[in-house]
């Protein structure tokens, strides 16, 4: 038992002090949106080119897509300036900063949208 206590007091101090993954954020300049999809969860943005997908999210076709999560305040008002941007065709800057699962694979996150 005195041996099965000293790993895992071990384990515990090891994973106290291991680096914390952090998520990437990117900045993608004056990228034009092609389609933007709205979900009960979220909204999809399809952009024209493709933009970087720093964090490898894994959905296919990433570095073309960004979500946002419209359940909060503060995507609604990233929907709000993407809408505007898309009605008059001008190009945005969008600030991706992690992945979301989408379906079985995980689909880049905005974090910031500006025009």
């Amino acid at each position: 038992m005195k041996h099965t206590f000293k790993k895992l007091l071990a384990a515990l101090v090891l994973t106290a002090f291991a680096a914390p993954t952090l998520a990437v954020t990117y900045t993608d300049s004056n990228q034009t949106i092609s389609s933007v999809t709205t979900y009960t969860f979220g909204t999809l943005i399809t952009l024209v080119a493709d933009g970087a997908n720093t964090n490898n999210c894994t959905v296919g076709g990433a570095a073309k897509f960004a979500f946002i999560d419209t359940t909060t305040i503060v995507g609604r008002t990233q929907l709000a300036s993407v809408l505007a941007a898309h009605v008059s065709n001008k190009p945005i800057t969008i600030g991706l900063i992690s992945c979301r699962p989408w379906g079985g694979a995980t689909m880049p996150v905005a974090y910031r949208i500006a025009f």
